[in-house]
């Protein structure tokens, strides 16, 4: 059952890696002389998720024993990784607001680009906060068959932070 669990987790990652690639390099490599605002937001996201698919394809490999090899900071640097991929649905939802924005209401790009950098810190600031205060409480260790992330004690910390 874990070594499905795995492949499967594994075979969705190295799909996920595949597409993060691509909207990074349709969105910011590719159009470089002609970056719109919005290329920005899913530039972020693609970097994130990227990030966090690496993390979810090395699975079990950052886990540390009984279920791995690998060291505490291995299983923290995983842990971390992932939790802060909090980012990426916090970015989605700020995409299509901003499109609701400037379509529906018809915002001026002034006023957009002021709510962006706010956003951009907002989420930042946050998604880091939640990967963060693991590190420091200890709190990151094999969260199941596949991968280290926020564990359950001490009590409540998974459910606040996720």
């Amino acid at each position: 059952m874990e070594a499905t669990l795995q492949t499967a987790v594994r075979v969705g990652a190295t799909m996920s890696i595949v597409g993060d690639l691509v909207i990074v390099h349709g969105c910011w490599l590719g159009n470089v002389g002609e970056r719109k605002p919005n290329q920005r937001i899913l530039t972020a996201m693609g970097v994130v998720n990227l990030a966090a698919s690496l993390a979810y394809l090395l699975g079990d490999v950052l886990m540390v024993p009984p279920k791995g090899t690998a060291s505490q900071a291995a299983c923290n640097f995983q842990g971390f990784v992932i939790q802060i991929s909090v980012a990426v649905p916090l970015l989605t939802a700020f995409l299509a607001t901003n499109y609701l924005l400037a379509i529906r209401y018809r915002w001026e790009v002034r006023r957009l680009e002021r709510l962006r950098r706010l956003a951009f810190f907002a989420i930042a600031i946050f998604s880091s906060l939640t990967a963060i205060i693991p590190l420091i409480v200890g709190g990151y260790a094999n969260a199941g068959p596949v991968w280290c992330w926020v564990t359950e004690q001490p009590p409540l910390l998974r459910f606040v932070l996720f």
